[in-house]
């Protein structure tokens, strides 16, 4: 068993990797500098290395969502979301960061960003891969070109 440096493991009661269509009893994932590297039967996976463990007796982990198609300063649950396009940059900024939050917390991993004004979403991708902004790995169009 090696410790692997930056690495930790999260255990639940089921995983579902989002590959086969059944839940796995026991399962884990093991993160490797802020990477999911693995996932599968806890016993597999525990015996790969001496990391921390998180356990969540009664969670199903869901390892790294992919939402392939936002625009981040866009927030659907608003009431007639489609008027708040025109707000300023600085406002659409904001909203950005706090969806991008939002994914995260919900286990979206990655997102497909379909252009969003001012090239905020390459300054957003940015501020991410420095660590500036907490958020999803974010794969960038930089300009909507049509639906």
């Amino acid at each position: 068993m090696t410790s692997v440096k930056n690495a930790t493991i999260l255990k639940g009661k089921y995983l579902w990797d989002g590959i086969g269509d059944r839940v796995l009893p026991e399962g884990a994932v093991l993160i490797e500098d802020g990477i999911i590297r693995a996932a599968g039967p806890a016993s597999d996976i525990l015996t790969s290395t001496d990391s921390p463990v998180f356990e969540w007796p009664e969670a199903t982990l869901l390892p790294g969502l992919i939402d392939s198609h936002t625009h981040l300063s866009m927030d659907g649950s608003m009431e007639n979301y489609l008027d708040h396009m025109t707000d300023s940059v600085p406002v659409l900024t904001l909203r950005a960061a706090a969806m991008m939050r939002t994914d995260l917390l919900a286990g979206i991993t990655t997102c497909r960003c379909l252009g969003d004004r001012e090239f905020l979403d390459v300054a957003c991708r940015e501020a991410v891969e420095r660590g500036q902004l907490s958020g999803p790995t974010l794969l960038v169009a930089t300009r909507g070109i049509r639906a």
